[in-house]
Order: C-alpha cells, then structure tokens, then sequence
C-alpha cells in the first residue's frame, strides 16, 4: 500500500501471502461489504472513482457498474498484478500504481475512497498524500477515508470483531485457525515493532483542514469493525463563493462545462457591481444637479425662459410652482 513502511515493513507484507484473510469466504464477504459502502456514498450517478489501496477489490465490477470509470490504485505489486490481470478487458476499470494518481487530471474525481489505508501510512507522509487528493478531486467530490484506528486500538478488541463477523456469516472454524496462525505470522510482530497509524479526531481535522478539505464523521464506519471511524471530507470553499453546478457530462473533461459556468457567474456578478456603483454615482450627480438647480438656477432660469423654465426643472405649469418659489421669481424680476 502506497505510503506503507518501506519494503522491509508493511508493504512486504501486504505483498506476501497475505494471512489476514482466513478463507475465501472471508475474503468475499470482506470486499462484498466494501463495495456496498462505496456504493453508498457515490456524490452522483456515473461518477468517476478512484480507490486508493484497493487491495484485491473482489467486486469492483460491480462497483464499476455504478461508474463512468474506477480506478484501482494499489501499492502492493501482487495484488496490482492481478487486479490487471482479471479486469484487463473492463471497459470502465483502470489499475494504477500510486504514481498513477498524479497522471489523472486534476479535479476530475467525483470520490476518493481511502479505506484500511492510513494506519500503514507513516503519519509524516499523510498532509502530502492528503493534497493529492484535494488536486484530483472535482470541487463537489467527495473524499472519504474509512476503517480509521480508534485511539485506544487493540489487537483483543479487533480479534472479538473478527470473531463476531465470522459467527455472522458462517466461517467461525476458519476465524480462530486463522487468529493462531496470525499469531506466528508477521502481521503481529509488524504491529508491535513498525506500529499502525493512529489520527485522534482532533487531528483527523487538523490534517484535512491544513489540506483544504471540510470533513466530518460518518455515522457508520465501512466495514463491519463499528470502533473504527470514516470520515466524508470535500474541498473547502473561500467564504461566500457558492458552490458551482453540479455537471453530469462524462470524459477525461467532463466537468470543464462547470468551470466555464463557474467563471461566467463570477464575471457577471463583477460586472453588475461595476453597472451598480456606476449608477450609484451617475444618480447621485443628478440629484446634485437637480438641487443646484432648483434653488440656485431657478431665479435666473425664469427671469430669462417665463414659464418654460418652469416646467424644465419638474413643475408642469407655473400655478404648480411652490409659493416661495413664486414670491422669489417675482422679487427677481
């Protein structure tokens, strides 16, 4: 997995005979239950996805089914290799390698799932990782990162929510032959030599904050371990700069249309206050005028045009004429 603790740490594992699934169907009903999450929080029909350290994304077809395109990034070589190997004619299914991710144009993904990731990220290489995605992902996409460690993580307490899935689905016999030889894998000298990842809430935000992201909690956690956490983040906006449309058009462009919208309403909105302060000042010279006019040229005006002049400066005929006005004219004359 990409950011993993070097070749010789959790990257190495990942890429070996990979233990921690206990049995085909612990591995089916671990990617079923992942797919039906992604499925969940797709931002809009037809979107483009990208998950990042897929592992081995049993149903990723049917995810893609759901998808103008799905990219698989995957840090482990082994599983990249068969990920290829078996959607190598999918027309909507691209597998990547972490470096993969910078040739995607920027801001056309519409969701970022990061799942189990970032407890094998070291936490230095996280605030780095965390732009990248905010380059990639559409302004109204969606980033998620799920199957977060809680602070006081365990291997007990995930053993018991192993131990409870495997009861629910039928494969508690392979569970505990798979926990003893857990035990003697490298798995649980990993985790007490290398360590895992852990992101307090506090600083869950702080990160997605210094990345440009607004996030927050998930109600329920994807996967079935409900200790852990997943948050939905999406790109923060500068204050009072509404969100643009949403656009549904597909393609490497597909969300240019909305850019051009986007960019369209913010020189309108430019030009109506350049329209408005020129009014504001063209009105307030006519009242300037208007007074000026009506006490200081209005003598002078009468004496020369009579009843004409009247009318000009607003008063239809002269019986309208204000008295004063009147008894001014004719102290004038």
């Amino acid at each position: 997995m990409n950011g993993a603790r070097g070749t010789t740490g959790w990257l190495a594992f990942w890429n070996g005979p990979r233990p921690i699934y206990v049995s085909e169907r612990h591995r089916r009903v671990h990617y079923a239950k992942v797919a039906d999450d992604i499925l969940e929080v797709l931002p809009r029909p037809r979107a483009r996805v990208l998950d990042f350290g897929c592992g081995a994304a049993l149903e990723a077809g049917r995810v893609a089914e759901a998808c103008a395109r799905l990219y698989l990034c995957e840090a482990a070589e082994t599983w990249r290799a068969e990920l290829a190997e078996r959607f190598r004619d999918h027309a909507r299914i691209e597998v990547l390698d972490p470096d993969g991710l910078d040739a995607l144009s920027d801001s056309s993904l519409d969701l970022i799932v990061v799942n189990s990731v970032l407890q094998y990220v070291r936490r230095a290489e996280i605030p780095a990782l965390l732009r990248r995605f905010r380059a990639k992902l559409h302004p109204e996409g969606v980033l998620v990162l799920a199957d977060l460690l809680p602070e006081r993580a365990t291997a007990v307490a995930d053993a018991a929510s192993f131990l409870r899935v495997a009861v629910r689905h039928g494969f508690l016999p392979a569970a505990l032959l798979g926990l003893v030889r857990l035990l003697a894998s490298d798995y649980r000298r990993l985790r007490r030599e290398v360590g895992l990842t852990v992101l307090p809430p506090a600083e869950i935000a702080a990160l997605l904050a210094e990345a440009g992201f607004e996030g927050r909690r998930r109600p329920v956690n994807f996967g079935f371990n409900q200790r852990r956490a997943t948050y939905l983040a999406r790109r923060s906006r500068p204050r009072g700069l509404e969100r643009p449309v949403a656009v549904t058009e597909e393609g490497p462009d597909h969300h240019e249309a909305g850019r051009g919208h986007l960019r369209e309403q913010v020189v309108e909105v430019q030009r109506a206050g350049e329209q408005g302060h020129e009014r504001a000042g063209q009105e307030k010279a006519d009242e300037r005028h208007d007074r000026e006019t009506r006490h200081g040229g209005l003598v002078g005006a009468v004496a020369r045009e009579g009843p004409v002049a009247v009318e000009a400066v607003g008063y239809r005929t002269a019986n309208e004429e204000p008295e004063h006005r009147r008894e001014d004219r004719a102290r004038a004359a």
